[in-house]
């Protein structure tokens, strides 16, 4: 036996070094699972901010959801932070980046107390959002009702003008 023969990809070839089912190409079983570890891998990595806290963050996993909802006039966003106080939260606006911080405080068992359970998400949040140059920076809202943040963000006149239709004329 030749040293060749031990890789995988060979095992699919004849004598000569041609495949023999030249239908699967380069696409072995091996190829087909590296490539969806690559996948899962490259999808991971993009998105790692959604699955892993910061190191300021170690021990949260607390995320809020928002909504951004875009009308005529104005952005609005929406985050659900149910259990968090106004006192924890803070929106500010730098550069054209909206700064959402916060946090969630975990509750204090007493010393008798004991632990079965434990589901619900604690800690510290921040979510940042950049908003497009269209916005009165200096006329920026933010409410809190009912665990529900709202921020609100009027766009400048001139983006609140129609969009206007070009006619696209065959030659």
């Amino acid at each position: 036996m030749k040293m060749q023969d031990l890789i995988p990809v060979n095992w699919l070839k004849d004598e000569e070094g041609v495949l023999k089912n030249k239908s699967l190409g380069f696409y072995t079983p091996f190829h087909k699972m590296r490539k969806e570890m690559d996948h899962i891998f490259s999808d991971f990595l993009t998105n790692y901010h959604e699955f892993w806290p910061s190191s300021e963050d170690v021990g949260s996993f607390f995320t809020p959801r928002s909504d951004i909802i875009e009308t005529k006039d104005e952005y609005k966003i929406s985050m659900d932070m149910p259990g968090v106080e106004e006192k924890d939260v803070e929106v500010s606006l730098d550069n054209g980046i909206l700064k959402i911080i916060g946090k969630k405080e975990h509750e204090k068992e007493t010393k008798d107390a004991k632990v079965h359970r434990i589901e619900r998400s604690y800690g510290s949040f921040r979510k940042t959002i950049q908003l497009p140059d269209n916005v009165l920076k200096d006329k920026v809202e933010a409410h809190f009702k009912n665990g529900v943040l709202k921020v609100i963000i009027p766009k400048t006149e001139e983006s609140k003008q129609e969009v206007k239709k070009i006619k696209v004329i065959a030659d």
